[in-house]
């Protein structure tokens, strides 16, 4: 007992010393930390704060010193922790910092020896990093090389047949059926032998690298805290070699080793004197060249040779394959990024070659997935031990010589002072506004430095042609519930555990598609669907007819469009049909005719309409609607054109005239839109018309091609009005009628006009539409112009079209007193095309909703009284009009409205009719909720050609998806 306590006091004494002793020896401004105990110093803390993992360690003390610089003493020895985006970058770059620790971990690597490159430095490092680099770049190691690309598409297309074949049972541990693969262990085999090739000039066996790849990467995942704990106390490895790792840890790396020496053998054998193919062959061609000159060797030996072959070796199985793991996890727990990779893809490569990496300077988003992939998910958290190589200082503490660096790669790229929002998975953070690629990459996972990773530019490489590759050719999903992010390994190599996913490929026929609107953009996408192969798909239309805003209906001796009536010049719509003589110029003046001063001079208005064009071409946009800056702006913008005095008042009387003609451009009732918005008809080029048979030609010209084929007529489905849209779900959507019937499909694609989604948007989608696309729906504007078209019983007019121009005191009497108050909205009358006996005109501004609903007696009366009080002085045999035909745009609660266009408050808030193209994809990341119509498209915005264009967009959306799945 007496013996006992003597030995526990002795033991107490000696502790106290040896704890004050190493605490004195902390130098003065040393890095703040925690004291240090007996054996393992302040490492013991280090492993209170986070046994698992070294970054998380890092932070805890970042955290609880408030410095991004901490240090303590494991057992004898300082070690310093760096975090922070700007302190990192500084570490990783100084010349101070590039020293290796010569510690048991870094020599128990290579057996015994300090070898290699990646764990040593000085002379021998410098001339081995040189000489390798230099002629690694050679086979396509840092730069393009043609062969090894090459290898590398073969790889990927056998990979990709192999994804698609059913599985040897020798397989089944990472392909147990078809399609269905584990990540990462299939990509081992290419990216060994992808590297294997320029080092050694060999393919092996996939099954043979895989387990080449799991032996160095068991190693590298142990050598994390049980190397630290052999270099602070080696003697440990003695008293319990298994517990402590040293035995398995060796037999691991034996292995590797055997491997490269085995083909070191080989090559000694087979060798040319005058051949050097691979990087195996310039190093023996340069020990023989020492040889045979009887010079020191220096660091030009067999054994350095066969560690510098491990370390090329190690980032293919142990950094990139992780680096894979990572990215195809974010891609099944982030479907819609998935999604967006593959659009990118169709749009830039197509389908009919891989992706190359001519293609990666073209593709951003893709390479913005990398990029953050890799700044989210760092698969070395903690940047290989540096040794500092003299007494300096960093952060303004005093780092002394030896000190042992670890750099927090994860502290600097979760750095908050950097990122915004770091602990989100974004892409877009590597974007501008234009969806370029930013050239400024903050991403240090690779390094810095003379000791940045030499791999880099190979490892970027293969991320991008596997990704690039396999999702132009699959959709993956994962077998069950997406894997765990948080879910690590520990060790110096952090990722999640390996995981089984689904590539899918489903047959195009299938895919369920319902299309609601028959309207250009509905028949449009039906019929680019259609030329694709896509049958499985409905069109519910809630109207009686076809056509949407196209309406061509028969009056007089032919037909009038009631809605969208002439032809953009080079437009989609023109191009699809100009060889089929459907189209002509038209070349018709117009007479503008005043209410005071008759017939106005052809170049007095034509000043007039040029002003007008040219403010919608400026381009200018203004804080300022329309209806303020005219009013405040009109005599700067329009009588000023004007120098006789006559002239300039006639312009001032003008106002309303100018009025209309912004009205007719805009579609806004009250010229709400905005000053400089580029929408309506004077930003395009309007001069052709359909010869007969009105604009359902094109519609007709779109349902044709493919009768033969389909019977595209039952596609169409009329009188089904849609009154709920549930979506989101994984099994699909669901679409129901007003009629009773319901449709279960797995995309939808909305071209109902924005004036119908701002009545029912809010009942019509379940869930609710996202806030952003329900705002965009809401300050968007939607206007509306009434067209009604008049049929006489003879032609009594000269072939020119008509314009009427209120002067401003006959306008407020014409408002006060007169009998048809609502045709002061009247803009004119037009001639219609092979219909010689039927006018058509405009109306814009307000009264439009009782111009739509006033009888048609009231409506031929209040005609034939405009007629004859602006044209009464020029046509003596002015007859009533005996029949109409009008649209009902405004009041229709199935359009509510006819023209979208921008207002004030979307400019303000940067929201544009593309908000409303964004598709909305399922819980398993397909593309189950699209929009098309004119209000979507930035080219042709309000005008039949960007509905026709939206539909062929959101079809081809559909199309590219199931093409690759």
């Amino acid at each position: 007992m007496v013996a006992f306590l003597v030995i526990f006091l002795s033991f107490v004494i000696i502790s106290c010393v040896y704890l004050y002793k190493l605490n004195k020896i902390k130098p003065e401004n040393y890095p703040p930390g925690p004291p240090s105990l007996p054996v393992w110093g302040g490492y013991w803390f280090f492993l209170l704060a986070n046994y698992n993992f070294t970054h998380k360690a890092i932070e805890i003390f970042s955290k609880r010193y408030k410095s991004d610089i901490t240090g303590l003493y494991a057992g004898s020895f300082p070690v310093v922790n760096v975090t922070g985006y700007n302190l990192v970058k500084e570490a990783l770059t100084r010349e101070e910092f590039i020293g290796r620790p010569d510690i048991y971990a870094t020599r128990y690597r290579s057996l015994g020896d300090l070898l290699g490159i990646i764990f040593t430095d000085g002379y021998h490092w410098k001339e081995q990093r040189r000489f390798s680099l230099r002629q690694l770049r050679d086979f396509g190691f840092g730069r393009r090389f043609a062969p090894t690309e090459e290898l590398f598409e073969s790889e990927i297309k056998a990979l990709i047949e192999y994804i698609n074949t059913n599985p040897s049972p020798e397989d089944h541990d990472i392909h147990c059926k078809k399609g269905r693969v584990l990540i990462p262990e299939l990509f081992y085999g290419i990216l060994s032998n992808a590297i294997l090739h320029m080092l050694v000039g060999k393919k092996f066996e996939d099954k043979e690298m895989r387990e080449l790849g799991r032996s160095t990467l068991r190693f590298v995942r142990n050598i994390d805290t049980t190397g630290r704990a052999l270099s602070i106390t080696p003697w440990v490895r003695h008293l319990a070699p298994q517990y402590f790792g040293s035995k398995p840890l060796i037999e691991e790396n034996e292995r590797v080793r055997d491997f490269f020496m085995k083909l070191v053998e080989e090559r000694k054998k087979t060798m040319s004197d005058d051949y050097y193919g691979d990087f195996l062959d310039t190093f023996l061609g340069r020990m023989h060249d020492l040889q045979r000159e009887n010079a020191e060797l220096g660091s030009f030996t067999e054994k350095q040779l066969i560690w510098t072959l491990v370390d090329y070796f190690f980032p293919a199985p142990n950094v990139i394959g992780p680096s894979l793991n990572m990215l195809w996890a974010h891609l099944c727990k982030y479907p819609e990024v998935q999604t967006k990779v593959q659009e990118e893809i169709d749009r830039i490569v197509g389908r009919s070659r891989l992706p190359n990496l001519d293609d990666r300077k073209n593709m951003p988003y893709t390479e913005a997935v990398i990029r953050e992939s890799l700044r989210v998910d760092p698969v070395v958290p903690v940047n290989t031990p540096r040794r500092c190589l003299q007494d300096t200082t960093l952060g303004g503490y005093y780092i002394p010589k030896n000190a042992l660096i670890l750099i927090s790669i994860w502290g600097a790229n979760y750095d908050p002072r950097i990122w915004k929002d770091p602990n989100e998975f974004r892409p877009e953070r590597f974007l501008d506004e234009d969806g370029n690629l930013l050239k400024k990459d903050h991403v240090l996972s690779f390094g810095a430095g003379k000791r940045l990773c030499a791999g880099e530019t190979f490892a970027r490489n293969c991320m991008f042609l596997m990704l690039a590759g396999l999702l132009q050719n699959f959709t993956f999903r994962p077998v069950g519930e997406a894997p765990d992010l948080d879910d690590k390994k520990w060790g110096f190599i952090c990722d999640i555990p390996a995981f089984w996913v689904d590539a899918r490929k489903q047959q195009m026929a299938s895919t369920r598609i319902v299309i609601v609107g028959a309207g250009a953009a509905g028949i449009s996408a039906a019929s680019r669907l259609i030329e694709n192969g896509f049958s499985n798909f409905v069109i519910l239309e809630a109207e009686d007819r076809v056509g949407g805003r196209i309406c061509t209906r028969r009056l007089g001796d032919g037909v009038v469009d009631l809605g969208a009536q002439y032809c953009i010049k080079d437009s989609v719509v023109h191009r699809l049909v100009k060889d089929l003589d459907l189209l002509e110029e038209r070349n018709v003046s117009t007479h503008v005719y005043h209410s005071q001063n008759g017939r106005l001079e052809e170049s007095f208005v034509k000043k007039l309409q040029d002003k007008v064009a040219e403010l919608y071409h400026r381009g200018e946009v203004k804080n300022v609607e329309w209806k303020q800056y005219l009013e405040d702006h009109f005599d700067d913008e329009f009588t000023n054109l004007f120098h006789d005095e006559r002239e300039r008042l006639l312009a001032k009387d003008n106002f309303d005239f100018v009025k209309k003609l912004m009205l007719r451009g805009t579609g806004s009732i009250c010229l709400n839109g905005v000053y400089g918005a580029a929408s309506g008809e004077f930003t395009r080029d309007f001069s052709l018309q359909w010869k007969t048979h009105g604009y359902q030609v094109f519609l007709n010209f779109l349902m044709k091609k493919h009768r033969r084929a389909l019977q595209f007529d039952s596609k169409v489905i009329l009188k089904s009005e849609v009154t709920k849209i549930e979506w989101g779900g994984e099994c699909g959507a669901k679409v129901i009628c007003t009629n009773g019937l319901q449709y279960l499909c797995d995309c939808v694609i909305v071209t109902v006009s924005l004036g119908a989604l701002k009545e029912q948007h809010n009942t019509l989608f379940s869930p609710a539409l996202p806030t952003r696309k329900q705002k965009a729906i809401e300050i968007l504007g939607f206007g509306s112009i009434l067209k009604v078209s008049f049929c006489f019983s003879k032609k009594w007019w000269s072939d020119n079209d008509f314009a009427f121009a209120w002067g401003e005191k006959d306008l407020k009497d014409a408002l006060r007193e007169g009998e048809h108050p609502w045709m002061t909205n009247c803009m004119g009358f037009c001639l219609v095309p092979n219909n010689s006996n039927v006018l058509t005109t405009w109306f814009v501004g307000s009264y439009l909703a009782t111009l739509e609903t006033i009888s048609d007696g009231v409506l031929l009366d209040g005609a034939h009284w405009l007629l004859q009080r602006f044209l009464g002085g020029t046509f003596r045999n002015i007859t009533k009009p005996v029949k109409l035909e009008r649209n009902s745009w405004c009041t229709n609660p199935h359009f509510g409205g006819m023209i979208s266009y921008e207002t004030l408050d979307s400019i303000r808030c940067g929201v544009t009719g593309e908000v409303l193209a964004e598709t909305l994809v399922s819980k398993v990341g397909t593309p189950q909720l699209l929009f098309a119509g004119e209000a979507t498209n930035k080219v042709g915005y309000g005008s039949v050609n960007g509905a026709v264009l939206s539909g062929f967009r959101e079809a081809d959306k559909i199309i590219n998806f199931y093409k690759r799945n």
